[in-house]
């Protein structure tokens, strides 16, 4: 697993960039950090980041589940409205498949 700690198997989505200003900096996310489930949502390769957060509509509040410095953290989030794909929920992050060996 890419940090310390964490349960064999796990995978997740590291982010690679923040959006200024969008949710996800506003939450305290960061660039590293590992998110590992929305809600009780897992990411992993059968629920993708991106199609999870497909299924909630901006304004939506979630539970943001990740790894950080060889530790697990949540934070909460308001999703926003993506602004090039108005209607769609809209976290703010570039991130990779973190699937677990």
């Amino acid at each position: 697993p890419p940090f310390e700690g964490m349960p064999p198997g796990m995978g997740g989505a590291i982010i690679v960039e923040v959006i200024p200003g969008s949710p996800a900096e506003q939450a305290g996310l960061a660039v590293g950090d590992l998110i590992t489930a929305i809600d009780r949502t897992p990411i992993d390769a059968r629920h993708p980041l991106s199609d999870v957060i497909g299924q909630y509509e901006p304004g939506d509040r979630i539970t943001i589940h990740f790894w950080r410095a060889d530790e697990e953290a949540a934070v909460r989030a308001v999703l926003a409205e993506n602004p090039e794909n108005r209607g769609t929920a809209y976290l703010g992050v570039y991130f990779e498949p973190a699937d677990a060996p």
